[in-house]
């Protein structure tokens, strides 16, 4: 996805950042509780609608890339996700090895309801650096709640 302009916001109370591409506003605000927007053409709430001038809403949280503070060689042996959706999410997870596999979380229910689900990890998936990236299928709603993870340092040469 080429991006044309970046906005970065700053959540003053976790210190969380959030990049915002090709929105074409010059600054955000919550006031009330709404999330507001402007642009040299008006002020607009986001969130309102679940379309963007009809193109379904495209959103991901890609993870910064990390060696979980152990420098050798890792495996992931189990991997559960506390969310909510409206709809399916992908979760990619790549590491320096370049094994990347793929999830496809499909809730029973599309009811925004919190759900755990624990990925299939696989042992064929190694590495020092990890990277996660989760994102939306058809323009569905999500949070996150929680990502907990057993990882397993392994010995060199394995």
């Amino acid at each position: 996805m080429a991006t044309d302009r970046l906005g970065i916001c700053l959540n003053l109370k976790t210190n969380a950042i959030s990049q915002y591409a090709n929105y074409n506003f010059n600054s955000f605000a919550v006031f009330n509780g709404v999330p507001l927007a402007a642009a040299t053409d008006g002020i607009f709430e986001l969130d309102s609608a679940t379309t963007d001038n009809t193109a379904l809403i495209d959103a991901l949280v890609e993870f910064v890339s990390t060696d979980f503070g152990v420098s050798s060689p890792k495996r992931i042996r189990s991997a559960q996700i506390g969310y909510e959706t409206s709809g399916y999410l992908i979760i990619r997870v790549k590491t320096d090895d370049d094994i990347q596999l793929e999830y496809v979380m499909q809730p029973d229910k599309t009811t925004q309801k919190r759900y755990a689900e624990k990925l299939p990890m696989s042992r064929s998936q190694k590495g020092i650096v990890w990277m996660f990236r989760i994102e939306n299928r058809d323009g569905c709603d999500f949070s996150l709640d929680s990502i907990d993870l057993v990882i397993v340092p392994l010995h060199p040469g394995r």
